[in-house]
Order: C-alpha cells, then structure tokens, then sequence
C-alpha cells in the first residue's frame, strides 16, 4: 500500500490542493457573569469573539474547538488559559508517549473528546477598577495581547519539568508534554532522555548550564522552533529569580518571543515568533499552506518496513520540507527542512502500516 501510495506522488503533487478554512473556535461565555452584566459586556465579548475568529485563521485545518471563557477574579491576575482536557499521546512510530494537550490533539492528531465540556478554558478577571484603573476600554484593548499570550498555552505551551536553583533536576525522572520533546541544551542536545514505557517518565538529562546563570538568567537552553523555511530558531525559556525566597527558576511554560509584552515584537499580533513555536509543534499553518503548490520533483522512494525515503531534486538558495498525507486532503508540512545544495537529497519518515494503511508524501520548495 505504501508503495502504490508514493507511486502517486508525483501526480499529487501538482493537483490544487484547497486550504481548510481555519480551526473554528465556539465561544461560551460564563452566564451571569461580567461578561454580560456591565454596561462594556458587549463589546468585551464582540472582541474576543474577533481575536477567537482570527486566531483561527491562522491554521490550515476544519478542526472545531469549544471554548469555555469565564469570569475569573483571582487576585493580581490578568488571565489564565489552557487546554480543557489532556490526555496520553503515544508516537506510533517510536512508542515514546507524552502528556498532550487537547487542542493538539484536535487539530494535530484528529483526535477529539466529545464527552468533555469544553476544549479549551480561557479564564479572564474583569476588575476593571483594580487592574484597569476603571477603564473598560483598557481591558477591552488588551483583550488581542493577553489573549495572544495566554492562548499559547492552550496550544501547548506548558512544560511538566522543574528545575530550581534549589532542585536540580538534572537525573531526575519526569512525564513530558509535547513541547518538552523539543527543549534542547546549549549544545544542541534533547533536555529529556530516553522514554521508560513502564513508568511513562523521561530522564532529564545533564544538561550543562553557566555558573552565572541565576543572576545572568543565560541558560544555553532553548525551545527548537522552526521557521518557514523549516530552520531552527532558538527561544529561550524564561528564568527569574523569586524576589521573596532569592531562589532562580527555569520557567519551560514561558518562552521568550511568545510571552510577555517586553518580549514579544508587538504584543498584540502574532508574527513570525508565534508562528515559528506552532510550526515546531506540528501544528498545520495558512502561512505553510502555499508551499503545497510549489512541489520539488521527486527523483525516487523507497518504502521499508518502518521507514519511508522521499528523494528530490533540489537548487541551491532553495529550501525544502517533507509534507505527508493519508486522505490527499488534509496535508501537513513537516516542520523541519533542509538547504539545496544541487545534489539529490532524501527526507526519510517513520511509518506504521498498521496505524496508517496509507501515507502520501510530497516535497515542498521554499524561496529565502
């Protein structure tokens, strides 16, 4: 079946392939809440409603998402937000398993949870007078920023390693989200370790940190984003220090470039940086979605027992990305390239034909 799949490469590859219409997000406000009780309730709702739609638009995909948004006042904060269920993942291809967030897993993987009550959960504080300083029209305006922040942990944004300057992990067993896969060290190797299928936990390995680290927060460490072109893109997790224990945290919930508004290039808008951490984690793009159309040619492919090799021409000053497919539909555009050089080069894929009788593939052309 393989085989017959990647005889049809080289027709699919110049067919019109229709971009989805984005992920629709379904808004659920809290009833009797301050969404609907004070005299700006309408147009807090009608904004985020708008950033919800265009957020959406972002992603090539027909995934729905519900989304459960609340009245939260807790004290000092702003906003809170994250998948609203989460469940095992496990790679049919290597049986590494990771604790994947829900939205991921919709709009990823296909997989979703109907018994759930929602997908995602965005937790808002309406205290116009205390954070606001009563101006409704403040929070409204920041609606797009905090959003755009928050939203990014729904999207997978949240780590289940710790490390302090009084807990080094380093050694230690940990479980992992899909982000933590992608955390590497200032040599550029995995912060986590082989899986253990019996306990479903990872080694964090040793990685090497500066001695200044806790007062230069310089870690060497970095998230391998990816940008369109399929390169890396180092970002940083965020370290501090707790001004009220004097102890440095290596924040892996909180990337530099995607986080705060002193971090991030507009704030309120999602740019490259954003675009760079959702490639990474697999997520299907509109800003990808045109290079469907600019297919390099396939040279030959070889289809082995767990393994899949694509190979293709390329030109130098060009880049190029490995797409698959199982329905012809619905393609993704894998997030890591490679230059042209001239020379014929190959991508290989893992592949499980049990779990996926079919598998298309193509490759794509990137200009700089």
């Amino acid at each position: 079946m393989y085989r017959s799949s990647l005889s049809f490469l080289a027709l699919s590859a110049a067919l019109l392939l229709p971009a989805q219409a984005g992920i629709q997000f379904v808004p659920e406000f809290e009833a009797g809440s301050k969404w609907f009780t004070e005299s700006w309730s309408a147009g807090a709702r009608t904004e985020m409603v708008a950033f919800l739609n265009d957020v959406g638009a972002l992603f090539n995909s027909d995934a729905t998402a519900r989304v459960r948004i609340t009245d939260d006042a807790v004290a000092n904060t702003y906003a809170s937000a994250g998948s609203s269920w989460a469940d095992w993942y496990q790679d049919p291809a290597t049986g590494n398993v990771v604790r994947a967030p829900g939205l991921w897993l919709i709009v990823v993987k296909g997989i979703t949870n109907p018994a759930a009550a929602s997908d995602v959960t965005i937790n808002w504080n309406l205290d116009v007078a205390t954070l606001y300083g009563g101006n409704s029209a403040s929070l409204i305006s920041n609606i797009r920023g905090l959003g755009r922040h928050e939203m990014h942990h729904a999207f997978g944004c949240a780590s289940q390693v710790f490390f302090s300057s009084n807990d080094d992990t380093r050694g230690e067993l940990t479980l992992a989200s899909v982000a933590d896969l992608l955390y590497r060290d200032s040599n550029g190797q995995p912060v986590l370790g082989n899986f253990n299928p019996a306990n479903f936990g990872y080694t964090i390995n040793n990685f090497p940190l500066p001695a200044n680290w806790t007062t230069t927060f310089q870690t060497g460490l970095y998230f391998e984003a990816r940008d369109r072109q399929g390169r890396v893109v180092p970002m940083a997790p965020i370290a501090f220090k707790d001004s009220n224990t004097n102890v440095s945290y290596i924040d892996f919930s909180h990337i530099k470039g995607i986080a705060y508004a002193n971090d991030h290039p507009t704030w309120s808008t999602y740019v490259d940086t954003d675009l760079n951490f959702l490639r990474a984690m697999g997520y299907p793009l509109m800003a990808d979605s045109a290079l469907l159309q600019q297919p390099a040619k396939i040279t030959s492919f070889n289809a082995g027992t767990n393994q899949a090799t694509v190979n293709f021409e390329t030109q130098v000053g060009k880049h190029y990305r490995l797409a698959t497919s199982t329905d012809l539909q619905h393609w993704q555009v894998l997030p890591t390239g490679m230059p042209g050089t001239g020379a014929v080069l190959d991508f290989s894929y893992p592949i499980n034909k049990t779990v996926d009788p079919k598998r298309f593939f193509q490759v794509v052309e990137v200009s700089e």
